[in-house]
Order: C-alpha cells, then structure tokens, then sequence
C-alpha cells in the first residue's frame, strides 16, 4: 500500500518538489516553486488520485492533507515552526470528517 501511495504521489509532483515520509502514516512534501493557492489546488487533485488509486482494492481509503506555506521573507523561529502549524491542521483535519484539504496560514 505504502508503495503505490508514494508512486502515485510522485506522479503528481514537479521536478522541484520534494517529498519525504514523516511518520509511519504521515508523508510530507515540500513545495518549493508553488503558490499557496498552488498547493492546495495539488493537494486536493493528490487527495482525489489517492482515493482513485484504491477504488477497485476493497474499502476506499481516505486521506487528510493540510497545506502550510512560507516564503522566504517570513521570520519563522525555525523550519519547526512550519512543521508545528502543519501538525495542528493537519490534527484539525482528521478529526473533522477526514478525507479532505485543509490550509494552515502561518
């Protein structure tokens, strides 16, 4: 399962992007040539190829992405700063319904 999931993640994915498992459910994928608008747009596409991905495999599965964004004259603490708003949308997504794109603004 895990395989087929990262394939179809990086079918989705530019040249640039950057993806990395975080977690034993959890995946993160920086996005660094993407707008926020961008991201979620990608998010919400990834989400739906995800659930195509596993139509025909038995129960369909769900997937709760959130989306956080810098840019490079943000003054963030640190790049855990980032990953500490990521993990609070991410949390609020799971536990409102799951299966959806939720964006966090830092």
């Amino acid at each position: 399962m895990l395989r087929r999931i990262g394939n179809t993640i990086l079918g989705s994915l530019w040249k640039a992007d950057f993806p990395a498992r975080y977690g034993d459910e959890e995946i993160a994928i920086i996005l660094p040539e993407t707008t926020s608008t961008q991201a979620t747009q990608k998010a919400d596409t990834l989400r739906e190829d995800l659930a195509h991905c596993f139509q025909e495999a038995g129960p369909p599965i769900t997937v709760s992405i959130e989306v956080s964004s810098i840019v490079a004259s943000d003054l963030l603490a640190s790049a855990n700063d980032l990953v500490y708003i990521a993990d609070i949308a991410l949390y609020k997504a799971k536990c409102g319904g799951k299966n959806k794109v939720v964006s966090a603004c830092c």
